[in-house]
């Protein structure tokens, strides 16, 4: 990383927290590091989300989603055994996705009991339902940038509940205004976040304002703002470095 910040001119840091941690692992002065906050979605969705709050079907018991890739980093196997532990008879889960880590899955879900509490629905390329239908959004994750489900559950509306999995999750989920924020890889504390979230009441239109600046429409036009400035900028430099080895002779008129 140190490398490259050596030898780039420019960094994008996808989120305002991201900043320090990209000025600190690349050995970089704040000069060098702008923030563009990351284009996840478009406003047409960010709207489609919003509205998919409002036709959310009453149930009993809570029903959890996640949504991501069957893979180690996303971690889903805390998910279940935090919901195995802390999740009352009535409440359900609902696993969106697919990867390599889908078997073990399902066959750590029958081991724990769950199988009936349990759905695995696959990919799917239209997730607004799931939200519609959902009463808590869980990200169990062991690492993440800024995750584009984050910002889904905010424009619908859902509160959250999260592993520490990345710099920016505690500004995402509003310091606790939006969502409960664990420690990565303990299913205790994860599923006692489960069952805290379930009784938040978040505020929707703080939420979908700090998802509105993650707009596809918003961040183009602060890269093109800022490739503009690059380029006049390095034309700037070339221009000065050419005229710093002009040598101008007497007679020349200059």
């Amino acid at each position: 990383l140190r490398v490259q910040g050596a030898t780039l001119e420019g960094f994008i840091a996808i989120a305002d927290p991201m900043r320090a941690e990209v000025e600190r692992e690349l050995a970089l002065p704040a000069s060098r590091v702008s923030v563009i906050p990351d284009p996840a979605l478009s406003r047409c969705e960010l709207q489609q989300f919003s509205a998919s709050r409002t036709a959310r079907n009453s149930q009993t018991g809570c029903c959890f989603l996640t949504i991501g890739r069957f893979a180690a980093q996303k971690n889903q196997i805390l998910l279940l055994e935090a919901f195995a532990r802390h999740a009352r008879p009535e409440d359900t889960l609902v696993l969106a996705g697919d990867g390599p880590e889908r078997e073990r899955l399902r066959e750590r879900a029958n081991a724990l009991g769950l199988r009936s509490r349990v759905r695995f629905v696959g990919h799917t390329d239209d997730v607004r339902v799931l939200y519609a239908e959902a009463d808590v959004f869980v990200l169990s994750s062991h690492y993440e940038g800024v995750p584009a489900v984050i910002l889904e559950a905010l424009a619908a509306g859902l509160p959250i509940a999260a592993t520490n999995c990345c710099v920016s999750m505690e500004w995402l989920t509003g310091y606790g205004q939006f969502g409960v924020v664990v420690p990565p890889c303990d299913p205790e504390t994860l599923g006692l976040a489960m069952n805290a979230t379930r009784h938040l009441r978040p505020d929707h239109t703080a939420m979908l304002h700090l998802a509105a600046s993650f707009t596809l429409e918003s961040s183009s036009q602060l890269y093109l703002s800022k490739l503009t400035a690059l380029v006049s900028e390095t034309h700037r430099r070339r221009r000065e470095k050419m005229l710093g080895g002009v040598r101008v002779w007497p007679g020349d008129g200059v």
